[in-house]
C-alpha cells in the first residue's frame, strides 16, 4: 500500500489530470457549480498526492539513490563521503569500515579510475534491509594496470538504523563475465597501507 501511495506511476496522475480537467471543463459548460468543484477537489487532491509521491523517499529510492551516492564516492576517492554512507559495521570480504575507506581508494588510484556508472540497479526490500543487485560500469586510464572500460556487478545491503540506511555489506559478485573474479582476492586480505 506504501508503494501506491509513494511510488505512484506517472501515468496515475495523467489519469488524475485528465479527469479532473474533463468534469471542470463539462461542469463548466453545462453551468453545474457542483461538477466544477468535484473536478476542482480531484485536480487539488492529484497535485497533493503528486507532491508527496515526489518528495516521501521509500526505502527502496533512498537505497537506489544511496548506491549512486556511493559508486560517485568512489570515483572522486570522498572519504568523508564514504564514511557517511557507510554503516559503523560494514564489511566487504574481509575488509572492515576503514579498510573499505582506504581501498576503495587506494585500487582507484592503482587501477586509475576516472569514472563509473551505476546502471540496472535492482532492489529488494525486507523492513529492515534492502539488498541493491547492481552492475557498475568502470573506466581505467593512466593506472599501473590501465585496462580501460570493464563492467563489475555487486550486491549491497543497506540497513535500516545507525542513524538512517546505511552500507552494511558490500559483495563483489563479478567482474566482466567471470563469476569467481580476481578482483575477490583483493578482498580477502586487507588493503596495503590499510
Amino acid at each position: 500500500m506504501r508503494d501506491f501511495f509513494f511510488s505512484t506511476p506517472w501515468w496515475v496522475f495523467v489519469v488524475i489530470a485528465a479527469g479532473a480537467v474533463f468534469m471542470l471543463v463539462t461542469g463548466n459548460n453545462r453551468q453545474d457549480a457542483k461538477l466544477r468543484r468535484i473536478g476542482g477537489i480531484v485536480f487539488l487532491a492529484g497535485v497533493a498526492w503528486f507532491l508527496t509521491s515526489w518528495f516521501v523517499e521509500t526505502p527502496p529510492e533512498i537505497a537506489r539513490r544511496q548506491t549512486r551516492e556511493f559508486v560517485k564516492a568512489v570515483v572522486a576517492r570522498n572519504s568523508a563521503k564514504l564514511e557517511q554512507l557507510l554503516h559503523s559495521n560494514a564489511s566487504a570480504g574481509a575488509w572492515d569500515k576503514q579498510d573499505i575507506i582506504h581501498g576503495t581508494k587506494f585500487y582507484a588510484d592503482q587501477y586509475g579510475l576516472t569514472s563509473a556508472y551505476a546502471t540496472a540497479i535492482a532492489i529488494e526490500e525486507t523492513p529492515t534491509v534492502c539488498v541493491g543487485r547492481l552492475t557498475v560500469l568502470s573506466q581505467q586510464e593512466g593506472g599501473t594496470v590501465p585496462i580501460g572500460a570493464i563492467t563489475s556487478t555487486w550486491e549491497l545491503n543497506w540497513l535500516a538504523g545507525d542513524g538512517g540506511w546505511k552500507l552494511k555489506d558490500l559483495t563483489l559478485i563479478g567482474i566482466g563475465n567471470n563469476a569467481t573474479p580476481l578482483g575477490k582476492a583483493h578482498l580477502s586480505a586487507k588493503p596495503p597501507g590499510g
